[in-house]
């Protein structure tokens, strides 16, 4: 039984030690546990000394067995802390073993990393060398001597047999990207522009060999294009084109193509080479010593170009088709791209013209070749458009060198005020300043009569208006409308003031008559067609830019022009009823004291009923002075105007018959017969110039 006991204790005890110190390090707690286990120690044999007054044998051989177990675990704690010191002995022995196998690891790791890196130096080099080997033979067929016969299926053949390793070598260049490694990055990139300048220079010089021989590019071609039945030799160009096309846009410069809305600022292999040799001819002939270089013919260059592309334009439309085909699609048309090619030598070309110009010593020559520089510049632009049927925005112009450089636009905008006021001057001063522009056709056909000075000045506006929008800039596009279009316009309505107030301040005489109403036709004919122009798209940018320039100040752009006119148009309006209304009512007084108790007529027999009186006579010489008077205005006022010209000068006669006669003359039956035949008369001679609204005024009077 006390062996039993004895083993049993020794168990728990194991157990203990076992919870207490499950590793190494928690043997360094084991002193704190013992002194703990001490205390139990006092505090149980305290209460074993009071059992043994009870039990003592029993409790002696209890007390026996607890010094034993004591004695144990005193031993069991001894070789613990013998362990415990083994241990850590046994660690501090194998550190630096521990030590070197770590860094045998990390030195492991690091060189199978710099053999994945050789490997992969070792591949850029293989795909190098492929490559290499392909640009050589390539090249190899550009020179005529190494090959005298091309064949176009091998050079085809050889092009795309640089795809895949050009991939493998671009893979490597993503892959490459996001790692630490700078100078194996470098390496890479630094080896793949370099195999991309060797293979683009290899595969020119082949594609011109090609373009050369078998379409004797730059000549004009005039057989059948690339189409779906071509002939021989543009079955073979069309190969190489695709081939060229396919390994720039699939291969090499695949991110770019894939990325892009539009192919224009990008330069395309296929196209670009085809257009050097146009480009090489430009310059020999416009940038050169040639006799056809003079800053005095900017026509000839300009024309040049434009005949160049319609010499060429069914090839390129071939090319464009072929391009849509392509299975990464190049959204240009190959005309379009030509074109924007050759503007860039234009836009050079005239650069350097107008910086000589510029510099002439006689003011008035250089101005001369400034305005003929720009003049031939915009129409260039505006004739290459129609030709290709693209809007500014799809193709930017040559105009660009005089709005992008201040100088020059500055130098526009002077000599745009300078040459459009002077001929507006011109004009002004005519004899036929304010006759009727459109004589060629009938009066009555032409509904607004506009003096020639207004057509003039609407055609300088219109010219302005449109080279403005030529001006990519928003700020300079003001300035330029500001300083030209509106100044203009100012000074033009500031003149309608002056003559509507001063030199026809009388319109008692025919002439006089006939010039104001030129005056009215002009304001009239501005203020519709300023009102027409508030509302287009290109004036709503410019008010918003205005707006913004003047940081939310009032900066009406056309409606102050508009007011003006129509305050113009009013007063004249107005004159001209005063006027008229003067001369005949002055001719009326004689009808306004006529009496109108008339004496009854016999009456012949009960079944006739009574005959209509004649127009009094007094009334003959006003209405033939209004009938002359309207009939001159008539033929000279505008026609809307006119018939808001007519009611008004009824509605005088109507207050005149029916103040001075209906109200003021007692009258009987036959008097009111009379007047009433009176009044017919001169609705009658109203309603001859305008039949709607010139009755309604005499109603009242009528009834």
């Amino acid at each position: 039984l006390v062996q039993l006991m004895e083993d049993q204790a020794l168990q728990e005890a194991l157990d203990l030690l076992d919870r207490h110190f499950d590793s190494l390090e928690a043997l360094s707690t084991a002193g704190k546990i013992l002194s703990g286990w001490d205390r139990d120690k006092s505090k149980d044999e305290k209460e074993l000394s009071k059992l043994e007054l009870s039990h003592p044998d029993k409790l002696k051989q209890a007390i026996n067995t607890a010094h034993q177990s004591q004695s144990s675990l005193d031993g069991l704690e001894t070789r613990i802390i013998r362990a415990g010191r083994d241990i850590d002995a046994t660690i501090e022995r194998h550190n630096p073993i521990v030590a070197a196998l770590e860094q045998s690891s990390h030195r492991l790791h690091f060189l199978q990393n710099a053999g994945y890196l050789v490997d992969l130096v070792s591949t850029v080099e293989r795909f190098s060398a492929t490559i290499n080997q392909m640009c050589f033979q390539i090249a190899g067929m550009a020179d005529e001597r190494m090959s005298p016969k091309l064949s176009v299926e091998d050079l085809c053949s050889k092009i795309k047999s640089c795809h895949e390793p050009w991939e493998k070598m671009s893979s490597i260049d993503s892959f490459l990207r996001p790692l630490p490694c700078g100078h194996l990055k470098s390496h890479v990139t630094s080896r793949l522009s370099q195999l991309r300048s060797s293979l683009v220079q290899a595969i020119h010089e082949v594609y011109e060999r090609v373009y050369t021989r078998v379409l004797d590019w730059p000549t004009p071609l005039q057989e059948a294009g690339l189409g779906s039945a071509p002939s021989s030799r543009f079955s073979q160009f069309r190969d190489v084109f695709q081939a060229v096309l396919e390994l720039q846009t699939k291969v090499i410069d695949s991110e770019a193509f894939q990325n892009q809305d539009s192919t224009l600022n990008t330069k395309i292999w296929a196209l670009d080479w085809l257009l050097d040799r146009i480009r090489l001819s430009f310059r020999f002939s416009f940038r050169g010593k040639q006799a056809t270089n003079r800053i005095d013919k900017p026509d000839w260059h300009c024309a040049f170009v434009l005949q160049t592309l319609r010499d060429h334009s069914p090839f390129l439309q071939s090319l464009t088709e072929l391009l849509a085909s392509n299975s990464v699609p190049v959204l240009v048309d190959a005309d379009v791209y030509f074109a924007a090619g050759l503007i860039r030598e234009v836009r050079d070309k005239v650069h350097a013209d107008v910086a000589l110009i510029v510099e002439q010593k006689s003011a008035i020559e250089a101005d001369a070749l400034f305005w003929l520089t720009l003049n031939e510049t915009l129409e260039f632009d505006r004739s290459l458009r129609r030709q290709l049927s693209v809007t500014a925005d799809d193709l930017s112009g040559a105009v660009g060198v005089f709005t992008d450089n201040p100088k020059f636009l500055q130098r526009w905008i002077s000599l745009e005020v300078k040459y459009s006021a002077d001929h507006l001057k011109e004009v002004m001063q005519s004899n036929s300043a304010w006759n009727r522009y459109l004589t060629a056709i009938p009066l009555a056909e032409d509904a607004d009569r506009v003096p020639r000075n207004f057509h003039t000045l609407f055609t300088i506006l219109t010219t302005a208006r449109d080279r403005a929008k030529e001006i990519r800039n928003i700020k300079d596009r003001l300035y330029f409308v500001e300083e030209v279009v509106l100044r203009l316009l100012s000074d033009y309505i500031s003149d309608l003031h002056l003559y509507e107030g001063e030199d026809f301040k009388d319109i008692s005489t025919k002439q006089q008559m006939e010039g104001i109403c030129a005056v009215h036709n002009a304001a009239y004919k501005f203020a519709s067609v300023l009102g027409d122009w508030v509302d287009e798209e290109f004036w709503i940018d410019l008010q918003e830019q205005a707006t913004i320039s003047k940081r939310g100040a009032s900066s009406e752009l056309l409606k102050d022009s508009v007011e003006s006119c129509k305050r113009v148009c009013k007063r004249i309006l107005q004159r001209l009823v005063d006027q008229t209304w003067k001369q005949v009512s002055n001719l009326l007084k004689p009808y306004s004291k006529k009496k109108f108790t008339l004496p009854a007529r016999p009456t012949l027999s009960t079944n006739t009923s009574d005959a209509t009186p004649e127009p009094s006579s007094e009334l003959d010489d006003p209405l033939l002075l209004l009938k002359q008077t309207l009939g001159l205005i008539s033929n000279h006022l505008a026609l809307k105007p006119f018939y808001k010209l007519v009611p008004k000068i009824s509605q005088h006669l109507a207050k005149f018959i029916f103040e001075q006669i209906v109200l003021k003359s007692p009258t009987n039956r036959d008097g009111c017969a009379q007047l009433n035949a009176d009044v017919k008369h001169t609705v009658s001679v109203l309603t001859c110039f305008e039949p709607v609204h010139a009755t309604s005024s005499f109603k009242y009077v009528q009834e």
